[in-house]
């Protein structure tokens, strides 16, 4: 197994699990930092991300998500995530709207690959399986 250790990062005072990936779809990729969220089942990503990597947004599959405010409409798209030195094939939304501001790296395609130790406050540490 291979094993990443991320700190916690600052965000509007508060710190929260952000971790470093690069996000890509046919030959561009874009780097962010991303919340590690247990609690999403999906990945969701901000819609201006989606149009820097060259996606259509509106030619994925078409879905509603809850669970955020009255939930939003999403278009689900495969992409690559790599997290260092892994690269993943995942589904992920990406939201209609542009009021989203937040990348989430939620658990389908993800969470299965590796443990993730939640370190409160202060550490992330993924190991890949």
């Amino acid at each position: 197994m291979v094993k990443y250790r991320f700190p916690y990062k600052l965000r509007d005072g508060k710190t929260f699990p952000m971790i470093p990936v690069s996000v890509g779809y046919a030959r561009k990729r874009w780097d962010i930092y991303a919340l590690l969220d247990s609690g999403a089942s999906i990945s969701l990503f901000t819609r201006e991300l989606g149009e820097k990597i060259g996606l259509d947004i509106e030619k994925g599959i078409k879905d509603d998500l809850g669970g955020i405010g009255n939930g939003m409409v999403v278009y689900k798209h495969k992409i690559n995530l790599k997290v260092r030195d892994e690269i993943f094939k995942i589904e992920a939304a990406f939201s209609k709207e542009r009021f989203f501001d937040i990348n989430i790296i939620g658990r389908k395609d993800v969470f299965n690959k590796m443990n993730i130790t939640f370190i409160c406050d202060k550490e992330i540490i993924l190991d890949i399986i």
